[in-house]
């Protein structure tokens, strides 16, 4: 089984002016069709897209080009997550929601997205957390992180098979890392992937920012046996910008293979 998330900038291409004038925007039908052939690339079982599309049209049109289920977390701005998977989907639950006199909401906690996806996995149900935090203010982002433990700490108490995975958009010194650790999640690349690698250093970037993460929970951890950061061409490119080159994204796929009970028995 393979898990992945993949910040995939509204399926726009990076940079977007160059991207458009070879796909022509990004509800094109040549768009549907070239980020189907990247989503097939990955062979994920489950993919959770940050910065997904706001047009649920081309939503439909890139599940039913892939044969698989979709769901999506709103945002509170312009910034869904969205699920893509071949397994049935049972419940979704969005958090990332507006309080009364939240005027501006990308200064509230989860002003991208937050929300959970429970998914029927080989006769057992899975959570499937997906996440978007703050680029920019640290202290809102530990705001995010309390109501995030939160969440993982009530859904454990429905479930053990959790996957966290989203832009965590901050250093992995910040609390989540070591939260997850005192829950006895790991983190994909950490441990079986090499290390945390970065994940936002493509085509025109020079600061490597390690922000998108995948966390196992207690029960799925020993089930894991290989991780890696994507960074083949069109994921990644050494630049400098020039006319008429782009890449999928300004961040990079993190993938993570769990082998499932009975699968090795089938190979």
């Amino acid at each position: 089984m393979r898990i992945g998330t993949y910040n995939i900038l509204g399926f726009t291409g990076y940079p977007a002016d160059e991207a458009a004038k070879e796909l022509g925007g990004p509800s094109s039908p040549k768009t549907v069709a070239y980020f189907a052939a990247v989503i097939r690339e990955l062979a994920c079982d489950v993919l959770v897209l940050e910065e997904g599309t706001l047009d649920q049209a081309m939503l439909l049109q890139l599940a039913k080009t892939l044969g698989v289920r979709a769901a999506t977390i709103p945002a509170a701005r312009k910034w869904p997550v969205q699920l893509l998977t071949r397994y049935p989907i049972l419940e979704s639950r969005a958090y990332s929601h507006i309080a009364p006199g939240d005027i501006e909401p990308n200064a509230q906690p989860f002003s991208r997205a937050f929300g959970a996806v429970k998914v029927k996995v080989e006769g057992s149900d899975w959570w499937f957390i997906g996440l978007h935090r703050h680029p920019s203010l640290p202290k809102l982002r530990e705001q995010e992180t309390a109501r995030l433990m939160e969440c993982v700490d009530g859904l454990q108490r429905e479930c053990r098979n959790i996957v966290v995975a989203g832009d965590f958009n901050g250093p992995v010194s910040e609390s989540f890392h070591e939260a997850f650790r005192r829950r006895g999640f790991v983190n994909a690349m950490e441990k079986a992937g090499g290390g945390i690698a970065a994940t936002a250093d493509t085509f025109g970037l020079t600061r490597k920012n390690y922000i998108d993460h995948i966390y196992l929970s207690p029960a799925l951890a020993p089930s894991l046996t290989g991780a890696q950061v994507v960074r083949g061409p069109r994921f990644r490119d050494d630049g400098p910008a020039r006319r008429g080159f782009w890449v999928n994204s300004d961040h990079l796929p993190v993938l993570a293979d769990l082998t499932l009970p009975g699968e090795a028995a089938k190979r």
